[in-house]
Protein backbone atom coordinates (compact mmCIF):
# COMPACT_ATOMS: atom_id res chain seq x y z
CA UNK A 1 0.00 0.00 0.00
CA UNK A 2 1.28 3.44 -0.77
CA UNK A 3 2.08 6.02 1.48
CA UNK A 4 -0.32 8.46 0.05
CA UNK A 5 -3.20 5.38 0.62
CA UNK A 6 -2.01 5.16 4.12
CA UNK A 7 -1.97 9.50 4.47
CA UNK A 8 -5.57 8.82 3.16
CA UNK A 9 -6.59 6.65 5.90
CA UNK A 10 -4.94 8.50 8.83
CA UNK A 11 -6.45 11.89 7.55
CA UNK A 12 -10.05 10.68 7.53
CA UNK A 13 -10.32 9.73 11.32
CA UNK A 14 -9.38 14.04 11.68
CA UNK A 15 -12.49 14.71 9.05
CA UNK A 16 -15.06 16.90 9.73
CA UNK A 17 -17.62 13.96 9.36
CA UNK A 18 -15.72 11.58 11.19
CA UNK A 19 -15.63 13.88 14.09
CA UNK A 20 -19.08 14.26 14.51
CA UNK A 21 -20.38 11.00 14.11
CA UNK A 22 -17.95 9.82 16.77
CA UNK A 23 -18.43 12.75 18.98
CA UNK A 24 -22.57 11.99 18.60
CA UNK A 25 -21.98 8.33 19.75
CA UNK A 26 -19.61 9.47 22.90
CA UNK A 27 -22.55 11.55 23.90
CA UNK A 28 -25.19 9.05 23.38
CA UNK A 29 -23.35 6.07 24.89
CA UNK A 30 -21.80 7.56 27.52
CA UNK A 31 -18.72 5.14 26.50
CA UNK A 32 -19.33 3.78 29.94
CA UNK A 33 -18.91 0.75 28.68
CA UNK A 34 -16.24 1.24 26.85
CA UNK A 35 -13.48 2.98 28.53
CA UNK A 36 -14.25 1.14 31.56
CA UNK A 37 -15.80 -2.15 30.99
CA UNK A 38 -14.82 -4.08 34.37
CA UNK A 39 -17.06 -2.76 36.95
CA UNK A 40 -19.95 -4.33 34.48
CA UNK A 41 -17.72 -7.57 34.18
CA UNK A 42 -17.38 -7.89 37.93
CA UNK A 43 -21.13 -7.20 39.03
CA UNK A 44 -22.42 -9.74 35.75
CA UNK A 45 -20.04 -12.58 37.05
CA UNK A 46 -21.13 -11.88 40.75
CA UNK A 47 -24.66 -13.22 39.57
CA UNK A 48 -22.76 -17.09 38.50
CA UNK A 49 -21.40 -18.34 35.18
CA UNK A 50 -24.24 -17.25 33.39
CA UNK A 51 -26.27 -13.62 33.85
CA UNK A 52 -29.69 -12.69 32.99
CA UNK A 53 -29.77 -8.73 32.27
CA UNK A 54 -32.34 -6.82 30.52
CA UNK A 55 -31.28 -5.62 27.31
CA UNK A 56 -31.14 -1.84 27.86
CA UNK A 57 -29.51 -2.19 30.91
CA UNK A 58 -26.76 -4.22 29.08
CA UNK A 59 -25.74 -2.24 26.05
CA UNK A 60 -26.50 1.27 27.45
CA UNK A 61 -24.13 1.46 30.34
CA UNK A 62 -24.06 5.67 30.64
CA UNK A 63 -26.23 5.91 27.69
CA UNK A 64 -28.26 9.08 27.34
CA UNK A 65 -30.84 7.60 24.82
CA UNK A 66 -31.11 4.31 24.32
CA UNK A 67 -32.79 2.38 21.23
CA UNK A 68 -33.42 -0.85 21.55
CA UNK A 69 -33.57 -1.82 17.92
CA UNK A 70 -36.40 -4.50 16.95
CA UNK A 71 -36.07 -7.85 17.72
CA UNK A 72 -33.18 -7.53 20.93
CA UNK A 73 -36.18 -6.50 23.38
CA UNK A 74 -36.60 -8.65 26.69
CA UNK A 75 -33.56 -10.22 28.76
CA UNK A 76 -29.92 -11.32 27.36
CA UNK A 77 -28.44 -14.16 29.05
CA UNK A 78 -24.41 -13.42 29.52
CA UNK A 79 -21.70 -16.60 29.51
CA UNK A 80 -19.36 -15.23 31.41
CA UNK A 81 -16.62 -18.60 32.33
CA UNK A 82 -14.54 -20.08 29.76
CA UNK A 83 -16.45 -23.32 30.04
CA UNK A 84 -19.77 -21.50 29.71
CA UNK A 85 -18.65 -19.42 26.31
CA UNK A 86 -16.80 -22.66 25.25
CA UNK A 87 -20.30 -25.30 25.32
CA UNK A 88 -22.37 -22.11 23.23
CA UNK A 89 -19.97 -21.49 20.71
CA UNK A 90 -19.23 -25.84 20.31
CA UNK A 91 -22.45 -27.19 20.76
CA UNK A 92 -24.48 -25.72 17.18
CA UNK A 93 -27.56 -28.12 17.69
CA UNK A 94 -28.89 -26.24 20.66
CA UNK A 95 -27.58 -22.71 20.93
CA UNK A 96 -27.94 -20.90 16.80
CA UNK A 97 -26.34 -17.92 15.82
CA UNK A 98 -29.36 -17.08 13.95
CA UNK A 99 -30.99 -14.56 16.62
CA UNK A 100 -28.09 -11.83 14.71
CA UNK A 101 -30.53 -11.86 11.62
CA UNK A 102 -32.62 -9.88 14.08
CA UNK A 103 -30.75 -7.80 15.92
CA UNK A 104 -27.35 -6.85 13.59
CA UNK A 105 -28.82 -8.28 10.67
CA UNK A 106 -31.58 -5.30 10.52
CA UNK A 107 -28.06 -3.06 9.77
CA UNK A 108 -25.32 -5.49 8.25
CA UNK A 109 -27.76 -7.89 6.39
CA UNK A 110 -27.16 -11.38 5.89
CA UNK A 111 -23.59 -12.35 7.39
CA UNK A 112 -21.36 -15.38 8.77
CA UNK A 113 -22.46 -14.51 11.74
CA UNK A 114 -26.01 -15.76 11.86
CA UNK A 115 -24.96 -18.68 10.24
CA UNK A 116 -24.77 -22.71 11.64
CA UNK A 117 -23.08 -25.55 10.68
CA UNK A 118 -22.97 -26.53 7.80
CA UNK A 119 -23.46 -23.26 5.92
CA UNK A 120 -21.50 -21.70 8.36
CA UNK A 121 -18.25 -23.75 7.36
CA UNK A 122 -18.65 -23.34 3.99
CA UNK A 123 -18.54 -19.51 4.25
CA UNK A 124 -15.55 -19.61 6.83
CA UNK A 125 -13.72 -22.28 4.09
CA UNK A 126 -13.94 -19.13 1.73
CA UNK A 127 -13.03 -16.44 3.76
CA UNK A 128 -9.87 -18.16 5.23
CA UNK A 129 -8.68 -18.29 1.79
CA UNK A 130 -8.17 -14.38 2.22
CA UNK A 131 -6.31 -14.60 5.59
CA UNK A 132 -3.74 -17.40 5.52
CA UNK A 133 -0.29 -16.47 7.20
CA UNK A 134 1.19 -15.81 4.16
CA UNK A 135 -1.65 -13.20 3.11
CA UNK A 136 -1.81 -11.70 7.01
CA UNK A 137 1.89 -11.33 6.68
CA UNK A 138 1.64 -8.82 4.06
CA UNK A 139 -1.54 -6.74 5.49
CA UNK A 140 0.58 -6.88 8.73
CA UNK A 141 3.52 -4.93 6.60
CA UNK A 142 1.84 -2.93 4.38
CA UNK A 143 -1.15 -1.84 6.51
CA UNK A 144 -1.58 -2.55 9.52
CA UNK A 145 1.46 -1.72 10.86
CA UNK A 146 1.73 1.93 8.68
CA UNK A 147 -1.75 2.52 9.91
CA UNK A 148 -0.89 2.09 13.82
CA UNK A 149 2.31 3.72 14.06
CA UNK A 150 0.28 6.86 11.46
CA UNK A 151 -1.96 6.72 14.00
CA UNK A 152 0.38 6.79 17.48
CA UNK A 153 3.00 9.54 15.78
CA UNK A 154 -0.16 11.92 15.52
CA UNK A 155 0.08 12.15 19.06
CA UNK A 156 3.80 11.03 20.18
CA UNK A 157 5.10 13.96 20.34
CA UNK A 158 2.48 15.09 22.90
CA UNK A 159 2.80 12.14 25.46
CA UNK A 160 -0.39 11.79 26.12
CA UNK A 161 -3.49 10.89 24.30
CA UNK A 162 -7.08 10.28 24.44
CA UNK A 163 -6.51 5.79 23.27
CA UNK A 164 -10.14 5.41 22.16
CA UNK A 165 -10.50 8.38 20.35
CA UNK A 166 -7.30 8.33 18.85
CA UNK A 167 -6.44 4.53 18.37
CA UNK A 168 -8.57 2.15 19.04
CA UNK A 169 -11.51 3.46 17.78
CA UNK A 170 -10.28 4.82 14.20
CA UNK A 171 -7.48 2.09 13.51
CA UNK A 172 -10.17 -0.83 12.68
CA UNK A 173 -12.17 1.44 10.30
CA UNK A 174 -9.04 2.26 8.66
CA UNK A 175 -7.71 -1.21 8.49
CA UNK A 176 -10.67 -2.41 6.79
CA UNK A 177 -11.26 0.34 4.32
CA UNK A 178 -7.69 0.04 3.40
CA UNK A 179 -8.25 -4.18 2.81
CA UNK A 180 -11.21 -3.27 0.81
CA UNK A 181 -9.01 -0.75 -1.15
CA UNK A 182 -11.51 1.56 -1.16
CA UNK A 183 -10.69 5.50 -2.90
CA UNK A 184 -8.88 8.03 -0.73
CA UNK A 185 -11.24 10.43 -1.42
CA UNK A 186 -14.26 8.04 0.11
CA UNK A 187 -12.23 7.30 3.08
CA UNK A 188 -14.44 10.32 5.40
CA UNK A 189 -17.58 8.95 4.23
CA UNK A 190 -16.73 5.42 4.82
CA UNK A 191 -15.52 6.29 7.91
CA UNK A 192 -18.66 8.21 9.27
CA UNK A 193 -20.85 5.65 7.85
CA UNK A 194 -19.40 3.23 9.69
CA UNK A 195 -19.40 5.03 13.34
CA UNK A 196 -22.88 5.39 12.56
CA UNK A 197 -23.81 1.86 11.68
CA UNK A 198 -22.19 0.85 15.28
CA UNK A 199 -24.51 3.60 16.70
CA UNK A 200 -27.49 1.30 16.16
CA UNK A 201 -28.32 1.57 19.81
CA UNK A 202 -28.44 5.11 20.01
CA UNK A 203 -29.58 5.98 16.40
CA UNK A 204 -31.67 3.10 14.92
CA UNK A 205 -32.93 5.17 11.90
CA UNK A 206 -29.69 6.94 11.65
CA UNK A 207 -27.75 3.19 11.44
CA UNK A 208 -30.57 2.35 8.40
CA UNK A 209 -29.57 5.21 6.46
CA UNK A 210 -25.77 4.54 7.08
CA UNK A 211 -26.37 0.93 5.95
CA UNK A 212 -28.03 1.88 2.81
CA UNK A 213 -24.81 4.55 2.15
CA UNK A 214 -22.59 1.48 3.25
Amino acid sequence: MSADLVEGLLAAQDGAESQAAFQAFNRATGMGAVRDPYPIFDALRSQGPVAVVETGAFLGAGATDLQIPPGMEGDIYVCLSHEAVSRVLRDADLFSSAGYAESMGVVMGRTILQMDPPEHGRYRDLIQRAFTKKAVEVWERELIEPVVKGLIDRFEARGQADLVRELTFPFPVAVIAGMMGLPVEEFPSFHRLAIELISVTTDFEGALRASRGL
